[in-house]
């Protein structure tokens, strides 16, 4: 299995999906699986059942992926457990870019209950140092998206992983 990590605006989703239509493998995205299991949007989540609840159901749900490709939520390597998972069933790519660019692409977005919708470079930068460390350590594979297009970043995956 191929699992994408990174910060959120890294471009998980995204290049999850383009993966799978360029290989033809199946792809799931972690987010989108515990809202359709909660019956709730990642905001209500957050807001009615808490940070702590979100991540117990995300290392539950992370355990039940059978898929080829995974897309998982930026902070998926803030647990031992799930990064000990991943590692033990597939491949980690770690997509980085700088947090400028994380900004950009995260400014009208409405879904990010991390962020409590009030997206700042300093809120983004605050995250990074804090996740930095674990998604140096939770990586088998980094890639810049900075730059490249989506399909530079799929051929470069590919090529990576012989597919």
């Amino acid at each position: 299995m191929i699992f994408l990590i990174g910060m959120m605006g890294a471009g998980k989703s995204t290049i999850g999906q383009l993966l799978s239509k360029n290989t033809g493998l199946s792809f799931i995205d972690l987010d989108n699986e515990i809202v359709k299991i909660e019956g709730l949007s990642l905001n209500e989540v957050f807001t009615l059942k808490g940070e702590r609840y979100f991540r117990e159901i995300e290392a539950k749900t992370l355990k039940t992926v059978k898929s080829s490709i995974c897309s998982c939520g930026g902070g998926i390597i803030l647990n031992q457990n799930n990064v000990d998972f991943i590692k033990d069933n597939g491949i980690s790519i770690f997509l980085t870019t700088e947090i400028k660019e994380l900004n950009k692409r995260l400014v009208n977005s409405k879904d990010r209950p991390i962020l409590k919708n009030k997206i700042k470079i300093e809120e983004l930068e605050k995250i990074w140092r804090h996740r930095k460390k674990d998604y140096m350590k939770s990586a088998d594979v980094i890639l810049d998206t900075k730059y490249k297009s989506q399909e530079l970043l799929i051929n470069e995956i590919k090529i990576l992983l012989q597919l």
